[in-house]
């Protein structure tokens, strides 16, 4: 392929841009509650010589490989047979391990379904190896249906600051119980350090299918100088992750244990929207076996479901809302009822947006720059055909990817509707967008404006634009503007003086009209961007009859004058009233040198067009009748 921006390189680019904003649209929420989950005192057991070690490189920042559980462990709704150990104190389920072996913030890591007894510190082996090895230890016990898999961190230590550690031997297990689900984080032993007590934040806790606070659990001590029994389960703290402070002089009662329990009721899941219409949603999803009911909590995006939205009940899937605002995004949650006091978790955020009230446009001149509406938002009334059924089309966008980085493509920041290419090499562009409806009279002429550039002569572009009745491709019957050539990294603008020039829309009848930008370049080019679109109205067809004719007062409570001085018409003059439809409601005829009224009281309020004619000139004025 001929371009410099090679296709793995770009296809990667693309996949990554088009993955942002779907992390977490449809997130699972993990399935273990602040509600089930428990600080208790227990003993704690060291394995000794039981089962089996488990290898890692080093005692500091490394992965083991994935070892067996021994059992099918549910957890996040997914089945797991197998984990991979990380030194820094935590697990994460499945055969894969963390992608960055120092990790201390797993929450903020894109790794997911992570258990961490004692995450978010930088631990390291004890520095007496001869006293106090370090060791990490797997053993599998019990009788099918009710075996427990314990994984054992041994003689760990948090890595010194200054020569010195809080503590100079930690030890810790994780307890995965089959059929149950539990998880227990059971606390052995701990020997203080010579560091000056200060406090350390672990993170403890876990984390299922993203970073979401509906997917995380934490067990919380807001102070070192706590005992341990003072801790508490949570999934945020005033928008924080919610953190476990410990220091040398408060050690861990031994067999302390903080027990995460599955909940018998689940989440809804499988969670989709259908039927969105300007007002209203049809929300759908999978309910638990034993659900007898649903709770939704909805707001606006980024909402607090504790505190924040609005709380509606329904008995079962779909639920139906109404009444809700135009052009609005929504986030939701969702939780289930199983019986008169069990319920899962919130399961969210799910976002959906109404559609907006596509404006007919009366009003000119009518400008669109792209930038009041978020990057990937169309405005209202635009709309996109991806005639030759590829995976690209026309998007509002603020960048593309380049070899270097993100290349910003408007002319007035941030957005500009872009084309970005097909690389499979066969398929040539073929895709539209279109503006909303346009009111045009018949008779008056229109004129179009845009800017455009593309990438350069290395990847030229092709584009037409067209105007008709319908937002469609069979609807664009009139060809205004065609370019085959385009080379341009500077934003170009196309209008009736500029090569190629802009036709003028002359329109044989009124009604309403729609303008398509129709994008054909070969295959396996670059991108193609258009911005800041300016479409102007002029009215009058006759210079020497729009002079001699003068309308007030405007706006008008019904009595309207027309003053006509020096028309000298050759026939007799007259006027027509229309409304923003196209529809004659007042005839009239008129003289020269004379104040001719008009009687409009009759007519409801809202925008008229009066069209004065003599023959075949004629000149036409905007009246707005406000009683």
């Amino acid at each position: 392929m001929k371009n410099s921006y090679t296709a793995p390189w770009r296809k990667l680019a693309l996949t990554a841009l088009l993955g942002l904003g779907s992390t977490g649209a449809f997130a699972q929420a993990l399935n273990y509650t602040a509600a089930n989950a428990r600080n208790l005192a227990g003993t704690y057991t060291d394995l000794g010589t039981s089962g089996s070690v488990i290898t890692t490189a080093n005692t500091d920042a490394a992965n083991s490989a994935a070892t067996p559980i021994g059992f099918s462990f549910t957890f996040n709704g997914t089945a797991f047979t197998e984990f991979t150990l990380n030194t820094n104190g935590l697990i994460k389920l499945g055969n894969t391990p963390v992608s960055d072996p120092t990790i201390t913030n797993y929450v903020a890591a894109t790794d997911l379904n992570i258990v961490a007894p004692a995450g978010g510190i930088d631990l390291v082996g004890a520095a007496n190896q001869t006293t106090s090895p370090t060791e990490y230890r797997v053993f599998t016990s019990g009788t099918a249906g009710s075996r427990v898999c314990t994984i054992q961190f041994e003689n760990v230590a948090d890595k010194p600051v200054a020569g010195a550690s809080q503590f100079a031997t930690m030890q810790f297990q994780i307890k995965l119980y089959e059929t149950s689900n539990t998880i227990e984080f059971v606390y052995g032993a701990w020997t203080a350090g010579t560091a000056t007590p200060i406090g350390l934040g672990f993170l403890v806790g876990l984390k299922g299918s993203s970073s979401a606070f509906a997917d995380r659990l934490f067990a919380q001590k807001a102070s070192s100088a706590t005992a341990w029994t003072t801790t508490v389960f949570a999934q945020e703290s005033g928008g924080l992750i919610p953190s476990h402070f410990v220091r040398n002089t408060f050690l861990p009662d031994a067999g302390r244990t903080y027990r995460f329990t599955s909940p018998t009721c689940v989440a809804p899941t499988a969670i989709t929207f259908t039927n969105t219409t300007t007002t209203g949603t049809t929300v759908n999803f999978t309910a638990p076996a034993n659900g007898t009911g649903y709770t939704i909590i909805y707001g606006a995006p980024g909402f607090n479901p504790a505190s924040a939205g609005t709380t509606v009940t329904t008995p079962s899937s779909p639920y139906t809302f109404t009444g809700l605002a135009a052009s609005t995004s929504y986030q939701l949650y969702i939780r289930a009822n199983c019986g008169a006091t069990d319920q899962s978790s919130l399961a969210g955020p799910f976002t959906f947006s109404t559609t907006c009230t596509a404006p007919i446009i009366n009003t000119f001149p009518y400008t669109e720059n792209f930038d009041g509406v978020p990057t990937g938002t169309l405005p209202c009334g635009f709309t996109v055909a991806n005639t030759n059924g590829d995976s690209v089309t026309w998007r509002n966008r603020a960048t593309v990817p380049g070899a270097t980085g993100p290349i910003v493509i408007s002319a007035s920041s941030p957005n500009a509707m872009t084309y970005y290419y097909n690389e499979d090499g066969t398929t040539a562009a073929n895709d539209w967008f279109f503006t909303p409806a346009l009111f045009l009279r018949q008779g008056g002429t229109y004129k179009l404006s845009f800017q455009y550039r593309n990438s350069g002569a290395n990847y030229p572009e092709r584009m037409e634009v067209k105007y008709g009745n319908a937002a469609t491709a069979a609807g664009q019957t009139t060809t205004l503007w065609s370019n085959q050539a385009i080379a341009t990294t500077a934003f170009t603008t196309a209008n009736e003086t500029s090569t190629p020039a802009v036709a003028n829309i002359t329109p044989a009848t009124t009604g309403n009209y729609y303008i398509g930008f129709h994008v054909t370049s070969a295959a396996d080019q670059f991108f193609l961007a258009v911005d800041n679109l300016s479409i102007a109205g002029i009215l009058g067809t006759s210079s020497a009859l729009n002079k001699a004719v003068s309308m007030f007062p405007n706006p008008s409570t019904g009595m309207v004058t027309l003053d006509v001085r020096g028309a000298n018409a050759k026939n007799n003059l007259q006027v027509s009233v229309m409304n923003m439809l196209g529809q004659t409601v007042h005839t009239a005829s008129l003289k020269d040198n004379f104040e001719n009224q008009l009687n409009l009281s009759s007519l409801a309020n809202g925008v008229y067009l009066l069209k004065v004619q003599t023959g075949s000139d004629f000149t036409t004025r905007q009246l707005t009748i406000a009683k």
